[in-house]
């Protein structure tokens, strides 16, 4: 199969696959490995799920965010909370370039997500400054890290990590206002 930095190709762990880059690419690729419990809720035995190809043309979107990871993970101090959600936005939208459809969620499906959010941002407002991550937030949630990321972006409109650095932005800035000059409050 052939590699090229606007597709998205998938690959069972267990699978043998050989992958060409064209133009001699293939040190500017991106391999994303995520644990079985995410393989096995999201791809069927083949790495592929229902009317899913092996592989997709990304949108720019999907693109621009692949280049923001690549940036970040070059970056001899890289967040990894942020990386670890810029790779699981960066999934779904390569999940979501690869299905043929997609049907209609249901009012109690939408319901339960929108609870799942909640419960997040709640644990948040509590403790912004804890030292979160993803798997963190989803037990929280009560969803897989990949479910968290999708519903969350989907139903709030940013992504996790955004949402966390705005709640911790936030608390900074109330402190700051009602701290008068003891910036030691801060952390």
């Amino acid at each position: 199969m052939i590699g090229t930095p606007s597709h998205a190709v998938f690959v069972a762990a267990d699978t043998a696959y050989r992958i060409s880059f064209p133009g001699a690419i293939g040190d500017r690729a991106l391999t994303l490995r995520f644990g079985r419990a995410l393989a096995d809720n999201r791809l069927d035995r083949h790495g592929r799920s229902e009317a899913m190809a092996s592989h997709g043309l990304l949108p720019a979107g999907a693109m621009m965010l692949r280049n923001l990871l690549w940036t970040r993970l070059q970056q001899a101090q890289a967040d990894k909370f942020a990386a670890e959600v810029l790779g699981l936005d960066l999934l779904a939208m390569s999940l979501r370039s690869m299905r043929s459809g997609s049907e209609p969620m249901r009012h109690s499906a939408h319901v339960r997500r929108m609870r799942a959010v909640e419960r997040m941002k709640e644990a948040l407002a509590l403790a912004p400054s804890d030292s979160w991550s993803v798997a963190k937030l989803a037990k929280v949630a009560n969803l897989s890290p990949f479910h968290l990321c999708c519903v969350f972006r989907q139903i709030v409109g940013t992504s996790v990590y955004d949402y966390v650095l705005q709640e911790r932005l936030a608390r900074a800035l109330d402190v700051v206002v009602d701290g008068g000059d003891d910036l030691t409050a801060l952390h």
